[in-house]
């Protein structure tokens, strides 16, 4: 660092001595050096503290970048899972929707989320025996009996009469063939 001798008098005219004693009283300014004042310091050094702080305390709340990467891909993953299950409770409801059961409705959704085609045209065969064998129930259940042989309004049908004549004179007969028969082959 240089001494800037234009700020004492008389420099050049003096002797050796003079000049070493000149010297030795000269005050430096430190603001005219560049220097910085004891107390600009301290606060400079705290400012720079205070930021060395937040800087660590941001680096702790982050983490790493293997830890980042990692919370990453288990979000990533958490993400893929909900969406699944977002996709199997909308499939599993038009399943039930179209009349499938809860447990046919489960297995479908599930097959058809992880793309099984051959299985979700087995849960569909399953479902439409199922509908075949409901339907079939509920019609006989709605089918009317038929009458004991007379008409819807309860009126006999002489018809009835004359098939039951003639089913009672075969019967006879036939009775009377066999007794006949039975007696000759003794």
């Amino acid at each position: 660092m240089k001494i800037d001798i234009a700020g004492i008098e008389g420099f050049d005219g003096m002797t050796a001595e003079q000049k070493v004693e000149a010297l030795l009283g000269y005050d430096l300014d430190p603001a005219k050096l560049g220097f910085k004042t004891q107390e600009e310091f301290d606060k400079i050094m705290t400012e720079n503290k205070q930021k060395k702080d937040e800087i660590r305390k941001l680096k702790e709340g982050a983490g790493t970048n293997a830890e980042l990467e990692k919370r990453l891909a288990e979000l990533e993953e958490r993400n893929k899972e909900l969406d699944r299950q977002s996709r199997m409770a909308n499939l599993r409801a038009s399943f039930t929707e179209l009349g499938y059961s809860k447990e046919l409705a489960e297995e479908a959704a599930k097959a058809s989320v992880e793309n099984d085609t051959a299985k979700v045209i087995e849960i569909q065969s399953k479902f439409l025996v199922e509908r075949e064998k409901k339907i079939r129930e509920e019609a006989l259940k709605k089918m009317r009996r038929p009458g004991g042989g007379g008409d819807d309004d309860g009126d006999k049908n002489p018809y009835i009469d004359i098939a039951k004549n003639i089913g009672k004179a075969q019967a006879e007969s036939a009775k009377a063939a066999s007794e006949a028969l039975s007696r000759y082959m003794l």
